[in-house]
């Protein structure tokens, strides 16, 4: 087995490099959580949007005539 030192020497990494990464990835991001999203399903023939109430408590209201692609873009970009 290789020590630290070694494994950066023959990888072309600087030992710094390899602690720093080492410690982020052993170490939980307490940046990123999961929020819920909750669908309140109504009759969608006499609704043309569906509003999307996040967790934070950011509410979208959203046309249903978007794509599954535009609604993961949307969804991405308000949590």
């Amino acid at each position: 087995m290789l020590s630290p030192w070694q494994f950066c020497a023959d990888n072309g990494i600087s030992y710094q490099t390899f602690l720093y990464w080492s410690k982020r990835l052993r170490s939980p991001d307490v940046t990123q959580t999961l929020q819920p999203i909750v669908f309140d399903e109504h009759n969608h023939s006499q609704s043309e949007s569906v509003i999307i109430v996040f967790a934070n408590g950011i509410r979208a209201e959203l046309p249903t005539i978007l794509s599954a692609a535009q609604i993961k873009h949307w969804v991405g970009a308000l949590q």
